[in-house]
């Protein structure tokens, strides 16, 4: 499955927008919206420093952040999810 990329000149319906593309992957820990290229939606994932590598627990063990392929947006403040959100 591909991610379909409108142009610049095509604006998506609110409803579809997805989050900011970026190829960068994390250059430090934190939380981080991620859609893997084979998924249709974005996943929040915690991205940790393990054995001196940046990794995410995916999904049952932990991956480094260069093998997964798709789109990062972040860091993002813990503050914009969870139950403390305004």
């Amino acid at each position: 499955m591909t991610l379909v990329r409108f142009p610049p000149t095509i604006r998506r319906p609110t409803r579809y927008r997805m989050l900011p593309e970026s190829d960068a992957t994390p250059t430090h820990p934190g939380w981080y919206w991620f859609q893997p290229e084979t998924i249709a939606r974005a996943l929040l994932v915690e991205v940790r420093m393990t054995k001196g590598t940046l990794t995410v627990w995916w999904p049952t063990q932990d991956k480094p952040v260069g093998h997964l392929n798709g789109c990062w947006h972040g860091p993002i403040s813990p503050l914009s999810f969870g139950p403390g959100r305004q």
